[in-house]
């Protein structure tokens, strides 16, 4: 399914209780929940269904008070599906139901239905059923019916973004595209929700965190200067707005999610193929 390839990065399949800390990654994802699950420190309701994370610019919080099956669709970075009512900037740091957008209300009962009456079948049996269902329903009642294409033009200047693991200057990004700022500026928000600068920023990060979980090099400073930060105050500064917290209490309070840099380290090589089945 090529299509499916231009569009998805992967799925997967978790069960979780309790809080979540999600770290921005530059994408969208669609999620569908077998139990309630409430967002935000303020503690917003999500009922078993599907629904939409816009792009995030700071970290979130994910709750499970009842052990929760979460089956889980990533989209490409630029990929946000054309969904009618809703727009790339408007669900900026939101989460919205789409669960009655081109027959999903249907894949989340079926979703739903198999992850909750499921007695025997392994999490790797479960994941391969829900993501033929998912792939079906992308390409039946999604793609094919909208004629979705991604503009070729910001695919690329995501990529290029994407290839610099975020250490990429505005100015560099339009020198290469021959564009100006403003044209740079409308094409990420509207179809990213993000400006080139924000999503530099995350994939900056992200890269931080991969080169520190690898251990390779001998110092957390070391490991932002090969990320692309000038010093250890410019990571701070960017560290903190995007995770709330300085490096130092971060991985003192939460250490590293091993999922999380696998993900990172599958997009920054680009090797991610939403076909083969992950645990």
């Amino acid at each position: 399914m090529p299509c499916l390839i231009d569009d998805v990065e992967c799925f997967w399949l978790e069960r979780v209780v309790g809080n979540q800390q999600v770290i921005p990654q530059g994408v969208f994802d669609i999620f569908i929940n077998t139990h309630m699950r409430y967002y935000g420190t303020d503690k917003q309701r999500f009922q078993p269904s599907m629904w939409l994370v816009g792009q995030h610019t700071c970290q979130y919080q994910l709750t499970a008070q009842a052990l929760c099956w979460v089956f889980s669709i990533r989209l490409q970075p630029f990929a946000l599906l054309p969904f009618p009512q809703f727009n790339a900037l408007e669900i900026k740091n939101t989460l919205q139901n789409i669960a009655d957008n081109f027959g999903g209300h249907t894949l989340a009962n079926q979703v739903i239905n198999i992850l909750s009456e499921n007695k025997v079948q392994t999490a790797k049996t479960l994941l391969a059923v829900c993501s033929e269902l998912a792939q079906i329903w992308l390409v039946n009642n999604v793609l094919s019916k909208v004629n979705f294409t991604v503009p070729t033009l910001f695919r690329a200047e995501t990529n290029y973004i994407l290839g610099h693991k975020g250490d990429i200057q505005v100015n560099a990004l339009c020198d290469s595209f021959c564009l100006s700022k403003v044209t740079i500026r409308k094409h990420f928000l509207v179809h990213c929700g993000l400006l080139s600068k924000e999503l530099s920023q995350i994939w900056r990060l992200n890269h931080f965190l991969m080169l520190a979980h690898s251990g390779k090099l001998p110092s957390m400073t070391d490991a932002a200067i090969a990320a692309g930060f000038y010093d250890q105050a410019h990571l701070i500064r960017e560290f903190k707005g995007i995770l709330n917290c300085t490096p130092t209490v971060y991985f003192k309070e939460n250490g590293f999610d091993s999922a999380t840099i696998t993900q990172i380290n599958k997009r920054f090589a680009g090797v991610y193929n939403p076909i083969e089945q992950k645990d």
